[in-house]
């Protein structure tokens, strides 16, 4: 016994030296390829009094005018603010210049929006200490965009954020949902200063260290706010400081560059990026960069005669380009996330295209492994072509594709064509009743048009095999026709359909 436990010991010394470790290593956190992680606020050297007075000799007036226009009170010595300036016009003076070269091309639009909405246009330097202008910026709490929105925030706002697109990516969608947001911060405390730290940090917390320390001055309450707020409002006059005085920090270069320029042309339905580009003679880049929002090569199902950006000088030969392309060839990929009791078979069905297509697509090997949530690529050819094992007959010859529309319901489709609900979830191996916009579903109208039918009232005595041996059909056909599942229940008065005519059932 002692001999084993000296064994373990010894074991266990020699498994820690060799760097490993009886805990298991949790894995890193990867961020998602296609976005970046946006910068955190770095934190400068503290500057003394005197040195702040030094650092602001000649940029102290146009401070405090800043400042009297956004209705902002400044400590009579600001260090907090001096220390921001001086870090920006040396050590982050690389990380200011490129941050304000990113967001030149997008700030007058951004002006120009919060002039129209009654803001002051300086807030549009926000995003300078938000993400630094990256349309793709995201933190690691999920906030994404210039302007960091968490989800549940940008959707109260009215962006739409989903597996198909993110408006938090695009500058002026996600800008106007800003300005809803900063209206309703400045309602709720009457001063920009508070505002901000709010947009920063929650209006929560800015309440209830207002409550608590019972003073609305910023400058008191910024002790007792988190650090990154307490210096979000003194970076953010630092970077409006430089940035309105571009001519003597030479940003005139920077400034000055000319606006975002792209044309809007409005599409129908549900396309694949590359498309766009071929007829607007770009590139998939150029197009995914003036359309960020997107998520996916290809727009969502469920858009119907939506806007797309375009380089600018080309709308009159995309759309001519637009219209002599047939909408079967519009989109070849589309993707569907699995939802549990999904196979592969099920969802090659679903969309009328091989399982060898979606493995090959998707890399995958094993057809028994799909997870709940995973997102596949689907490959399309054009219309597909069902041929449903479940459907009547032994071929789709007669069958019709049909695209969901928005509002549309499995029984509304059923109606539409003349055929049964439980016939659609037949033919599309459908489960229950819903249904998406943008979703093709098979239909055999010509099948039931070429059926006629003649109504049977069941006499006392009366069997299913008897009146099928009769009319010569199945007792299947008769059933399924009828929705009959005990064909001993026949009620002497109920009617029945009869087909003239059988499917082989």
């Amino acid at each position: 016994m002692q001999f084993t436990r000296t064994l373990i010991f010894l074991l266990t010394v020699v498994f820690l030296l060799s760097g490993c470790s009886l805990v298991p290593r949790r894995p890193p956190v990867v961020t998602p390829p296609e976005e970046e992680v946006s910068p955190q606020i770095e934190m400068p050297e503290e500057v003394t009094e005197e040195e702040s007075k030094e650092i602001l000799k000649e940029d102290l007036p146009f401070l405090e005018r800043e400042a009297e226009e956004l209705g902002i009170e400044i400590p009579k010595n600001h260090p907090a603010i001096a220390k921001w300036v001086n870090y920006y016009r040396t050590k982050g003076w690389g990380k200011l210049r490129r941050a304000l070269n990113r967001g030149a091309p997008y700030l007058p639009y951004i002006k120009e929006i919060f002039r129209e909405n009654g803001l002051p246009e300086e807030l549009a330097y926000l995003p300078v200490v938000e993400s630094a202008f990256r349309n793709h910026a995201r933190s690691r709490a999920g906030a994404v965009g210039l302007w960091q929105f968490m989800p549940s925030t940008g959707r109260k706002y009215g962006l739409r954020i989903d597996r198909w697109v993110d408006d938090r990516r695009d500058p002026i969608r996600s800008t106007y949902a800003a300005v809803k947001y900063l209206k309703y911060l400045y309602s709720l405390f009457g001063r920009w200063d508070l505002a901000l730290a709010s947009y920063n940090v929650g209006e929560g917390k800015v309440l209830s260290r207002i409550r608590r320390l019972r003073t609305k001055n910023f400058w008191k309450l910024r002790r007792r706010l988190p650090r990154e707020t307490r210096e979000y409002v003194p970076a953010f006059f630092a970077v409006l400081l430089i940035a309105n005085q571009k001519d003597r920090y030479g940003l005139d270069s920077i400034l000055n560059q000319d606006p975002w320029k792209f044309d809007t042309v409005r599409v129908p339905r549900q396309v694949e990026l590359s498309l766009v580009a071929k007829w607007a003679s770009s590139t998939l880049s150029e197009i995914k960069r003036l359309n960020p929002r997107y998520r996916r090569t290809v727009t969502p199902p469920d858009e119907r005669n939506f806007l797309i950006r375009i380089p600018p000088g080309r709308k009159t030969a995309f759309l001519a380009a637009m219209g002599s392309t047939p909408r079967s060839e519009w989109v070849r990929t589309t993707y569907h996330r699995v939802r549990r009791g999904e196979t592969l078979s099920r969802i090659a069905r679903r969309y009328g295209v091989t399982v060898r297509d979606i493995a090959r697509a998707n890399g995958i090997r094993n057809y028994n492994r799909l997870r709940v949530g995973q997102v596949l690529k689907i490959p399309l050819a054009g219309e597909p072509v069902y041929a449903s094992k479940r459907s009547y007959g032994r071929s789709s010859v007669g069958s019709k594709i049909y695209r969901v529309r928005r509002g549309e319901s499995l029984w509304s489709i059923a109606r539409r064509y003349g055929v049964k609900v439980s016939d659609l979830k037949r033919w599309n191996s459908i489960r229950g009743s819903k249904i998406y916009p943008g979703q093709r579903l098979v239909v055999r109208p010509s099948l039931e048009r070429e059926i006629k039918y003649i109504t049977y009232r069941i006499k006392r005595g009366d069997t299913l095999y008897e009146i099928a041996a009769k009319y010569n059909v199945s007792i299947r056909t008769l059933k399924r026709i009828n929705n009959i599942s005990n064909p001993r229940r026949l009620r002497p008065g109920q009617r029945i359909k009869i087909p003239t005519t059988t499917l082989g059932g």
